[in-house]
């Protein structure tokens, strides 16, 4: 191996030799998975949208406990329930309506079915124009997990 694929990771610290399938990525600069994918929850926490934000306090009135920015793989999940396995995706319009996010957004919920966890997407509409269905909606499946 040469000399320049031993690289720093910029998260922990440790040495690591860069695997030839990260050359090139964004994620060249940390040694594992787990730093990949704290550095993920890192960034969406920094970017947590005022829609994200304003759905989760009313989420907290409504006396529901959960998770934000939840790492599921090598994806971020905007809100987690983990006791009850539910996870809810806030869609803002302009973010999750091209047809890579929706093929984004079908890979995350596949996985989540796939270790057994239920996925409810919130649209921004629904949030914005019927904010009480939206809240029932999710505290609907809370309580149908328990």
């Amino acid at each position: 191996m040469a000399p320049n694929d031993v690289r720093t990771c910029s998260r922990c610290g440790t040495a690591f030799h860069l695997p030839r399938k990260r050359r090139g990525t964004p994620y060249a600069q940390f040694c594992s998975q787990a730093c990949i994918t704290a550095h993920k929850v890192d960034l969406a926490q920094l970017h947590s949208s005022q829609l994200e934000e304003g759905f989760a306090e009313r989420l907290r009135e409504a006396g529901l406990a959960f998770v934000e920015q939840y790492a599921l793989g090598p994806y971020v999940v905007d809100l987690a329930f983990p006791q009850v396995r539910l996870l809810v995706e806030v869609d803002g319009e302009a973010y999750h309506a091209s047809s890579s996010a929706q093929a984004r957004d079908d890979r995350k919920d596949a996985l989540a079915a796939s270790e057994g966890w239920q996925v409810i997407r919130v649209p921004q509409f629904m949030i914005e124009h019927h904010p009480e269905e939206a809240v029932r909606t999710v505290v609907e499946a809370y309580l149908h997990g328990r």
